[in-house]
């Protein structure tokens, strides 16, 4: 991760912090900072040019757009999820800001979040990294950048697939592998499908009551 971003958040911890708070924690402080590289993507393609870390007036832009997309309007797609009962009053009548800014429906923060490391774009890390996040994010470009269809494929849920491309993206960062630069993952890799499993229903016969009991 560039160096001037460490700095942009660092400077800006409080205000992630007042985010999260705002979000009833639904989101934390480093959720938050990941989602900020997130939208600074987005925003830079948008506009054209990069996002400046160390200038203000995108640093205030950044946070706004933040605050717009998890408190105003809110990531509903994540929200939903965890709270189906949620008002769906603002999103109705939220500011239309943030889905100038949203990427395709299907695009995914691991993608962005080892875009860079250590400097280098995105394509030169997928050449010389034998990660766990490479094969991630070649996973995804398998399935079209799906994430529905990934979670059905491993069977597992949206959120445990969050958590995973988080912690594979803070290991690639941190823990460079032995086969990195010997190795390569093959660019049509894909993950063995994962399994539904079951736990056996044993029936016991409960002679004082007189009925089946179902033992989990």
């Amino acid at each position: 991760m560039p160096f001037v971003f460490e700095n942009f958040l660092k400077k800006m911890l409080n205000n992630f912090r007042r985010l999260a708070r705002m979000t009833r924690n639904e989101l934390s402080v480093e959720d938050l900072q990941s989602e900020s590289w997130i939208v600074a993507h987005e925003i830079t393609n948008q506009r054209g040019y990069d996002i400046d870390f160390s200038d203000v007036n995108d640093e205030q832009l950044l946070m706004r757009a933040l605050n717009v997309r998890y408190v105003k309007r809110g990531d509903w797609h994540l929200r939903k999820s965890v709270r189906i009962d949620k008002d769906d009053s603002e999103e109705e009548n939220a500011i239309n800001w943030s889905n100038r800014l949203r990427a395709s429906e299907s695009s995914d923060p691991l993608v962005t979040l080892v875009e860079r490391e250590n400097g280098f774009e995105l394509t030169m890390m997928l050449r010389s990294s034998y990660s766990q996040a490479t094969a991630y994010i070649k996973l995804f470009d398998v399935f079209d950048f799906d994430r529905q269809k990934i979670c059905n494929h491993l069977v597992v849920k949206n959120n445990t697939l969050l958590t995973r491309f988080r912690f594979a993206a803070k290991v690639v960062r941190v823990q460079p592998s032995l086969f990195d630069r010997v190795e390569a993952i093959p660019d049509d890799f894909n993950a063995l499908p994962g399994k539904e499993f079951h736990l056996p229903i044993v029936v016991a016969f409960c002679p004082k009551v007189k009925q089946l009991a179902w033992e989990f």
